[in-house]
Formats: structure tokens, C-alpha cells, sequence
């Protein structure tokens, strides 16, 4: 494919974040981290009254610490977000195919 004419130049969906460990027991290092909607995935919580909530939460690539967005900082459309397990079999894939490029 090619350009016939360049477009607006939108950008994707980012946000300036800090690793805190917010909603997750905390422990985050404070790394400063540019997250876009392909680093989020979602998670939940039950409580004994039925109840539940969902969270916006991306993990950190320094410490692995998990940090929850607040409700305004969350994408478009952030319940179409995968959940912890589709997002880590999609990093896995991801990384697989980096590693086969880089290697040819």
C-alpha cells in the first residue's frame, strides 16, 4: 500500500503514568511510563455482597507491579480491553514474532 495523500497525523491513545501499585497492594518503583491502550488490559475484583468492579491496569516493564488507571485517565472504549490472560498470550505472540524478524 502506499500514501496518496498524508492524513491529519492523529495520534493513538497515551497517557504520562507513574508505577504506584495503585488498587494493587502498591509496591510500584515510580517509574515515569508513556502507556497506550495496547499496554492495558483489564481486571476485576468480587466482593461478598455479589457485587463487582472492573479495573483499567497496566504492568510495569521495570518491576512488573501492576498499576489501576483512574476512571478519567481510561481510552475510549477501555471495556473492549483484554483481560490479564488474552493480554499476556498476545505479549507472548508479540515478543515470538519480534524475535523470528530479528533473527532473519
Amino acid at each position: 500500500m502506499r500514501v496518496i495523500k498524508s492524513g491529519s497525523g492523529a495520534q493513538a491513545w497515551s497517557i504520562k503514568a507513574k508505577c504506584t501499585g495503585k488498587g494493587n497492594r502498591g509496591g510500584g518503583c515510580g517509574a515515569q511510563l508513556s502507556v497506550e491502550a495496547g499496554d492495558l488490559f483489564r481486571t476485576f475484583s468480587s466482593h461478598y455482597d455479589g457485587s463487582s468492579e472492573t479495573y483499567v491496569t497496566f504492568e510495569c516493564p521495570e518491576c512488573k507491579v501492576w498499576t489501576d488507571l483512574e476512571n478519567k485517565d481510561r481510552p475510549p472504549n477501555s471495556g473492549k480491553l483484554p483481560n490479564k490472560t488474552t493480554w499476556d498470550n498476545r505479549q507472548k505472540r508479540l515478543a515470538r514474532k519480534a524475535k523470528k524478524e530479528d533473527s532473519q
